[in-house]
């Protein structure tokens, strides 16, 4: 197993009084990240929470032997904040930003997405990049 050392910290800033971050980390399983709630919007500390629970559930569930299912768990998290959403403020929706990480086979996957959200009522797309980078 890639060994890590990993840190966090996380700030409000000065515009707002919530902080809205939720960070993603599981040792065990390697992955790693956070997702922020989207200002302007209603619920973006519980669409960020939605968005790391599902994306750990997602990512602990694979097999460790297995290629990542990246994409899928993205998409996952986005039905989850949509469900959440829906519920939450159906008129305006909510959203959160997320970037994680998972180290498999000595390699780094990294996902970014901008969004995941309900916009309105109706879904946005959750789409993002997954880039691989050689951790040897």
């Amino acid at each position: 197993m890639t060994k890590l050392r990993t840190a966090s910290l996380t700030d409000i800033g000065r515009m707002r009084s919530e902080n809205e971050d939720e960070l993603l980390y599981d040792e065990k399983s390697q992955i790693f990240g956070v997702a922020d709630g989207v200002g302007g919007l209603p619920g973006g500390a519980e669409a960020a929470r939605e968005t790391t629970r599902i994306i750990r559930q997602e990512i602990t569930s694979q097999p460790a032997n297995a290629p990542l299912e990246l994409t899928r768990a993205v998409h996952r998290a986005n039905d989850a904040v949509i469900a959440l959403g829906r519920v939450i403020s159906p008129a305006t929706g909510i959203a959160s930003t997320l970037t994680f990480g998972c180290v498999r086979d000595q390699r780094m996957l990294i996902e970014r997405i901008v969004k995941l959200a309900v916009n309105r009522g109706g879904p946005d797309n959750a789409t993002g990049v997954v880039v691989m980078v050689d951790a040897a």
